[in-house]
């Protein structure tokens, strides 16, 4: 008798272990779509960002140029 506890307990415990990985397989399933959603979306982003840029070479070049100069200024003064 005890033995067919042990054996009845070994199949519950693979069945609580199979339903463990059908969840965890489902979450990876779940996560692979989201980063491909997100992965498509900043790939639409680069484009379109890219495509800004240049219509407006200049505008862009001198906003980074100018937000070097203010960054450069704000570590400079933690120096002092």
């Amino acid at each position: 008798m005890s033995e067919e506890m042990t054996i009845s307990e070994e199949k519950a415990i693979l069945k609580e272990e199979k339903e463990i990985l059908e969840e965890e397989r489902n979450m990876l399933e779940v996560l692979t779509k989201k980063i491909d959603e997100l992965t498509k979306t900043m790939n639409e982003q680069k484009i379109r960002t890219e495509e800004k840029i240049r219509e407006h070479p200049l505008s862009y070049v001198t906003g980074a140029f100018l937000g070097g100069l203010v960054a450069g200024f704000i570590i400079g003064k933690g120096r002092e």
